[in-house]
């Protein structure tokens, strides 16, 4: 009996490559996370799906959606698979990131979720220019709700009136209602 060494499988386990989006989502955290995330897709010898793991309270909503064209390019670019982890908060702007996952989306049973309208604190200007505002916060707004509502299991009502209401939700429930792929 002889063993042909090129036919020989590894049996190592998947190599992790993790980033990490913990506290709000501004300048300095979606910088880092961005270039981590193109370190790993752009790998010669990529081994699996890019763990990104979150933990936010949200926060810039236009850097949020550069994460979020991140994950979709680098699919498409690289082939790179990202899958995101919820391992604490998801809120705000956070949760359209974690559905952003090209792979699968996991959540911890402990995690928590809140989802709302978008709002903008300590507004003030002339009149022109708040309604320039409002009419780019409602288009802001409108394109979140269509994000969330194409890569969940909730109906355009129920999404709507979670998002009025300023709706707390657990893992299990994230789970159930199709934000999450597994639930851990």
């Amino acid at each position: 009996n002889s063993v042909l060494p090129n036919r020989i499988i590894s049996l190592q386990p998947t190599v992790c490559k993790p980033c990490f989006l913990f506290g709000a989502v501004n300048e300095e955290t979606t910088e880092s996370l961005v270039k981590t995330l193109w370190g790993y897709a752009l790998e010669d010898e990529r081994d699996g799906p890019i763990s990104l793991m979150l933990s936010s309270e949200g926060g810039d909503v236009p850097l949020g959606w550069s994460i979020i064209e991140t994950v979709r390019e680098i699919r498409n670019s690289c082939g790179a698979i990202v899958n995101t982890h919820v391992i604490g908060e998801c809120s705000s702007i956070a949760i359209p990131i974690f559905l952003s996952a090209t792979g699968e989306r996991i959540v911890s049973r402990s995690s928590s979720f809140f989802i709302h309208n978008l709002q903008v604190d300590g507004a003030s200007g002339k009149p022109s220019e708040m309604a320039r505002l409002a009419t780019a916060l409602e288009w802001m707004n409108e394109s979140l709700y269509e994000f969330i509502l194409k890569r969940t299991n909730l109906s355009p009502s129920m999404l709507k009136g979670m998002m009025d209401k300023d709706v707390h939700f657990t893992g299990e429930q994230a789970y159930e209602m199709g934000f999450a792929t597994q639930i851990r």
